[in-house]
């Protein structure tokens, strides 16, 4: 049904409305719980909040809904960004195939380390790119408030509340999990995204010097 959220029904970025949700839609609940996890991360320092500051945040945005909103320009960049991916996987693999005719089953003998390491360097683009892709649907299924993820069906006693009392009769404390466990799929996805750069830039270096020592 699901790979990392990607493919949940109806979350797909490509589906995606084309004009902003409407915020009557969107449960009180989980506004609530987005203003109040947004003051924190503005107000907060090293894990040290003031109440006096997080209150006046929280009441500067009178209207918790209106931090839901996905600015117009911004619903264009995400829309575009699963057909950047593909390109960028389609690139990926024209130059793959290029060095890997230097190695079997196209050639005698096994690929030689260097282009081993340029096929790594290849796959950066649609590796990196394919992780943030995943952390972007995560955010749209927050600020759409989906419950038709994979996200919000991994906490069982939610599920169950949503279909016994709707959306609007989900609790707060199941929207902040939901919240909370898309943040750190959000925060995972880049952080093996980083973990493969890393392992790239090692790649990179090491045929630099195989170059100098030539």
């Amino acid at each position: 049904e699901s790979f990392f959220g990607l493919f949940d029904p109806w979350v797909t970025v490509m589906g995606l409305p084309s004009r902003q949700h409407a915020r009557e839609d969107l449960p009180p609940a989980l506004c609530d719980v987005v203003r109040e996890k947004f003051c924190k991360d503005l107000v907060c320092k090293n894990g040290h909040c003031f109440d006096g500051e997080l209150k006046a945040c929280e009441e500067g945005f009178p209207d918790a809904c209106a931090l839901m909103d996905i600015p117009y320009f911004l619903r264009w960049l995400v829309i575009l960004a699963p057909p950047c991916v593909m390109l960028a996987v389609l690139v990926s693999i024209y130059h793959t195939g290029k060095h890997m005719k230097y190695g079997r089953p196209w050639s005698k003998h096994e690929m030689d380390r260097m282009h081993d390491y340029a096929v790594q360097i290849c796959a950066l683009s649609p590796v990196y790119g394919i992780f943030s892709l995943l952390s972007v649907v995560h955010m749209v299924v927050v600020l759409e408030g989906r419950t038709d993820s994979a996200l919000f069906k991994a906490g069982e006693e939610c599920e169950s509340s949503l279909l016994e009392h709707g959306r609007d009769g989900v609790t707060r404390a199941c929207w902040a999990e939901f919240v909370e466990r898309s943040n750190r799929w959000y925060d995972l996805n880049f952080l093996v995204a980083d973990l493969y750069e890393a392992r790239v830039l090692y790649c990179f270096a090491s045929l630099c010097m195989e170059y100098l020592d030539l």
